[in-house]
C-alpha cells in the first residue's frame, strides 16, 4: 500500500511538473501574431529604422585646449574589443571642432570614437532628442605623444615593426602614423640588455629638419626612464636625442620613445639611423626605410538592407522577400569634407518573386554624376539617364550573374537548393552642389526602387520617397495604393508628398539599416519577427531593434529563412 502511494505521489508531482514546464513554455513563446491586412499604423510613421544623429566633438590637446586638424574615426562599437563596423573617418577643423548629421541605427545608445595617438576609444553616449533625431555632444583629448602599453599598438593604421640589433641593444622602428595635419609620428623602441642604464638614444632626423614635438629642453617622460631632450644635436649625428635623467633601462628592460616631424619628409625618407649608449657600450643601426602615408581619408560608410514587394499597386502577401539586397556604401571625400566618389558594394541575396525585376537608385538633387560608372565582378552594366541622377543598375537582377537561374525562387523556399549570394561593386564619380534638406535620401542608399517585367514606367519605391520623372504617375490611386500625387495637401511621413502606401499606410519597400534576416516564401514579416507590428503601431518607439534582437520571444526561426 505504501509503496502504491509512493508511486501515485510520484506520478501527481510528474505531471504537475509538466504541467507548469508546458504553461512556462507557452508564456514564453506565445505570441498574439497580427496579420498584415490587420495592421494600421500612421502616415506620419516612416518606417525608418535609422536615427538621424547631430555629431558635434572638439578635439583638445593634453592641456585642454582645443586642438585643430585631429584626424578620428567613429565606429558602431568599441574597436579595442571588437571587430567593430567603421561610421566614418574625418578631421577636426582648424578650430578643433567637427559637425555632422549622420543616419545610425535607432536603437543604438551609443557609438566608439578612436584617434590615431593610441588611447583607448572613447564612449559617445547618443541623446535622444526626438522620434527620429539625437545629438551627441563631446570632447576627446589627443596626445600624438601617448606611449602605449601592453601589446596594443598606436595609430589607426597598420605598420608593420621593423627590428634590428647591434650589440647589447635591440632596436625596434615600431610605429609611424600620420597624423593627418601634415605631421608625422614615429616611435622608437630600446631594449638594453647590459647591466649599466640607459645613457641616451639618438633619431637620426633628415637635415634640417626639426621636430615639432617633443620640444628642446622639456623632460620626456618613458615607460621606465626620465630624458632631457636635445632638439635637434649634432652629437652623434644630426638627431633628436633623449638624455637619461633618472631609471634609465638596463638588464634587458626596454622605452619608448616618440617625436613628430613634418610628413613630407618621412615620405622621402629611405633609411632611418639610430644610436644608443649604455656605459662604455654602444649602438647604432641603420634601418631602412619605406613608408606610403598611412590613412587620411574622408569616409563615410552605410550599410543595410534593402526588401520589396513586388506586386504594387496591388497589396503582396507581405514576406517581403520578392528582392532581397545588402548594400555597403563608401562615400569618398577630400580632407575638407567634399565627397567625390561612391563607391557601393551590392549583394543580391534573395528573390521569392515571379515577376522580373530591375535594381535601380536616384541620388537627390545636389549629387550628380560626374564621369563614368565603374563596375566590378559582375556581368552588371549599370549607366546613368538623362537627368544625370538616376543609376540604373539592371533591368534584370537575374541576370548580373550566370549563375542565378533565369526562373524559380532564390534562397526563401528552404526545399528549394541554396544559391550563393553574387556580390558586384559599382563606384561612380559625383560632383555635390549645396546641401540638400531631403532628408533621408540625402543618404545612402538614397532613394532606390525597383521596376518589374522590364516596365522602366512602373517603380517601386520606399514608403514617402518620389517617384521619378519617368515613373507613370497614372498608376497612383489605383488597386490598393493611395499615392495622390495631385494633391498638394496630402502629405507623406517627410512632408513631400505620400507615396506607396495603401490604405492601411503600409509600404511595398523596407529598408533596414543593418544588414538583417528576412521571411521565408509566404511567411508575413509579423509572423517571422514577432515586434515588427508593436513597432510600426508606436511609430517606431518601442522595440526599435526588432529586426536585429535573437532573444526568446523576438522571431520565429521557422518562418525566416536559414542559409544551409
Amino acid at each position: 500500500m505504501k509503496k502504491r502511494k509512493y508511486y501515485f505521489l510520484v506520478i501527481f508531482l510528474l505531471v504537475i511538473s509538466l504541467i507548469i514546464l508546458i504553461s512556462c513554455q507557452s508564456t514564453e513563446f506565445e505570441h498574439e501574431v497580427i496579420n498584415m491586412d490587420e495592421l494600421i499604423v500612421s502616415p506620419d510613421f516612416t518606417f525608418s529604422t535609422n536615427r538621424l544623429v547631430t555629431i558635434n566633438l572638439t578635439s583638445l590637446n593634453v592641456e585642454q585646449e582645443n586642438e585643430p586638424s585631429v584626424y578620428f574615426r567613429l565606429y558602431k562599437q568599441n574597436p579595442d574589443v571588437y571587430d567593430a563596423d567603421i561610421i566614418l573617418s574625418a578631421l577636426t577643423n582648424a578650430d578643433g571642432e567637427y559637425e555632422k548629421a549622420i543616419p545610425i541605427p535607432s536603437y543604438y545608445r551609443e557609438i566608439y570614437l578612436k584617434t590615431s595617438d593610441g588611447l583607448p576609444a572613447q564612449e559617445l553616449s547618443i541623446g535622444i532628442t526626438g522620434a527620429d533625431e539625437g545629438v551627441i555632444e563631446e570632447s576627446f583629448v589627443y596626445n600624438p605623444l601617448h606611449i602605449p602599453t601592453g601589446t596594443a599598438r598606436d595609430g589607426l593604421r597598420d605598420f608593420t615593426p621593423v627590428y634590428g640589433t647591434y650589440g647589447v641593444f635591440d632596436f625596434t622602428l615600431y610605429n609611424v602614423v600620420n597624423n593627418c595635419n601634415g605631421t608625422t609620428s614615429i616611435t622608437i623602441k630600446v631594449q638594453n640588455n647590459d647591466s649599466h642604464e640607459l645613457s641616451y638614444v639618438a633619431c637620426g632626423l633628415p637635415s634640417g629638419v626639426v621636430p615639432s614635438e617633443p620640444d628642446d629642453g622639456v623632460t620626456y617622460y618613458g615607460v621606465i626612464g626620465t630624458y632631457t631632450v636635445e632638439n635637434p644635436t649634432n652629437n652623434p649625428f644630426y638627431s633628436i636625442k633623449f638624455e637619461t635623467m633618472s631609471n634609465g633601462p638596463n638588464n634587458g628592460e626596454e622605452d619608448t620613445f616618440i617625436y613628430i616631424i613634418p610628413t613630407n619628409f618621412v615620405l622621402a625618407m629611405i633609411s632611418m639611423e639610430i644610436y644608443a649608449k649604455a656605459g662604455g657600450n654602444t649602438g647604432q643601426f641603420m634601418f631602412p626605410f619605406a613608408w606610403l602615408g598611412g590613412d587620411c581619408t574622408y569616409n563615410e560608410y552605410y550599410d543595410g538592407t534593402l526588401a520589396w514587394e513586388d506586386y504594387w499597386p496591388f497589396e503582396g502577401d507581405y514576406d517581403i522577400n520578392d528582392l532581397i539586397i545588402d548594400y555597403h556604401t563608401v562615400r569618398i571625400g577630400t580632407a575638407s569634407g567634399t565627397f567625390v566618389r561612391d563607391s557601393t558594394k551590392f549583394t543580391f541575396r534573395a528573390s521569392g518573386a515571379s515577376y522580373t525585376n530591375g535594381f535601380a537608385f536616384q541620388f537627390p538633387e545636389h549629387i550628380t554624376v560626374d564621369g563614368g560608372i565603374t563596375t566590378y565582378n559582375s556581368d552588371v552594366n549599370a549607366y546613368v539617364e538623362a537627368d544625370n541622377r538616376t543609376i540604373i543598375l539592371t533591368d534584370n537582377i537575374r541576370n548580373i550573374d550566370s549563375s542565378i537561374p533565369e526562373t524559380g525562387f532564390i534562397n526563401t523556399d528552404p526545399i528549394d537548393p541554396y544559391i550563393t549570394p553574387v556580390t558586384f561593386t559599382v563606384t561612380i564619380p559625383i560632383a555635390e552642389s549645396s546641401s540638400s534638406d531631403d532628408y533621408p535620401w540625402l543618404f545612402p542608399p538614397y532613394n532606390p526602387f525597383i521596376f518589374t517585367n522590364y516596365n522602366r514606367n512602373l517603380e517601386i519605391h520606399l514608403p514617402d520617397y518620389p517617384p521619378t520623372d519617368l515613373a507613370d504617375v497614372s498608376l497612383f490611386g489605383t488597386g490598393d495604393d493611395i499615392s495622390d500625387p495631385d494633391d498638394p495637401n496630402e502629405d507623406g511621413a517627410y512632408g513631400v508628398g505620400l507615396w506607396y502606401r495603401t490604405a492601411n499606410y503600409l509600404p511595398w519597400a523596407f529598408h533596414i539599416a543593418e544588414t538583417c534576416d528576412y521571411p521565408i516564401e509566404k511567411a508575413q514579416i509579423t509572423s517571422a519577427f514577432l515586434h515588427f507590428a508593436e513597432w510600426a503601431i508606436s511609430d517606431g518607439e518601442d522595440y526599435q531593434d526588432w529586426y536585429s534582437n535573437t532573444s526568446s520571444g523576438y522571431r520565429d526561426d521557422d518562418y525566416i529563412y536559414d542559409v544551409p
